[in-house]
């Protein structure tokens, strides 16, 4: 299981290119530089109602597709890791409720684990012999383990761009697929209790409410110029979670996804993880 989190258009959006200049050699001390950001009016954008219904329909899922391809492409450009970092995979589950509402499905690590216990986390983890270098496969045999949620269920969209882990050492995929078989009541799911306390679904408009959005220092980086976004509120969702909040590698892939999946509702930005969708420059 990978984790990073822990207690503590009416008009059409344009895509701005800006290309930045950033070391590699540095990176893995670093959040990834962004090389271009969304730009729209967000002020006018609260103010429109948002239909949430077309979310998973074809036509976004496309789009995001899309935005999610050319970012991942766009972001190897930099990612130096080398062979000493080990491969892992997690799902992002996308789903919707019990009450019809789309969003996404956590877990929250048990506290019976070594390491980050009590956090939230996709289900995932390292790649093993037995899924053949494939991320999806890694992924899907994770959510299996974890949750009780079996591949056939799941309408794979795509991949992420890779994100490193400094603690563990690993670049992780993020493998983008919708769970297809109906409403999940993560109440009832088969979860493994040896690695899971409790799985719950973060409705997309709670992700989208910039009073659930705080930043706070990175707490292993002393004096660094970079805050990183955390996702606030989580009592909201379950009672177990209270005073625990969404950040970390977590709220990076939850940033990233929700940028490309629902850029016309989704206005938070974090400079160093916003899509990398323009055209890249050739090196000098």
């Amino acid at each position: 299981m990978i984790v990073a989190s822990r207690r503590m258009p009416s008009s059409r959006n344009k895509l701005q290119c800006a290309l930045n200049s950033f070391a590699t050699t540095n990176y893995s001390a670093m959040p990834p530089p962004s090389l271009s950001a969304l730009t729209s009016a967000p002020e006018n954008r609260s103010k429109q109602s948002y239909d949430w219904n077309g979310i998973f329909l074809e036509e976004n899922k496309t789009r995001a597709i899309s935005l999610l391809s050319v970012d991942r492409d766009n972001t190897k450009s930099f990612q130096k890791f080398g062979s000493e970092r080990g491969k892992a995979a997690v799902l992002v589950p996308l789903c919707h409720d019990v009450q019809g509402r789309p969003g996404i499905l956590y877990n929250l690590r048990s506290e019976t684990l070594n390491t980050h216990k009590g956090e939230i986390s996709f289900p995932g983890g390292t790649v093993d012999p037995v899924d053949n270098d494939d991320f999806v496969a890694a992924a899907l045999r994770e959510t299996h383990e974890e949750l009780g949620i079996s591949g056939d269920k799941v309408d794979i969209w795509t991949t992420c761009r890779v994100f490193p882990t400094y603690v563990t050492n690993l670049g992780v995929t993020p493998v983008l697929g919708l769970i297809n078989s109906g409403p999940v009541d993560a109440d009832n799911l088969n979860i493994n209790p040896d690695e899971v306390d409790h799985a719950f679904v973060i409705p997309l408009d709670h992700l989208c409410n910039s009073s659930n959005w705080e930043e706070i220092d990175p707490p292993r980086i002393p004096g660094a110029s970079f805050k990183l976004p955390i996702y606030t509120n989580m009592q909201a969702i379950s009672k177990g979670l209270q005073g625990i909040h969404l950040w970390g590698l977590t709220a990076f892939i939850t940033h990233v996804v929700l940028s490309a999946l629902i850029p016309q509702k989704y206005t938070r930005q974090v400079s160093y993880l916003n899509l990398m969708t323009g055209k890249l420059k050739p090196k000098l």
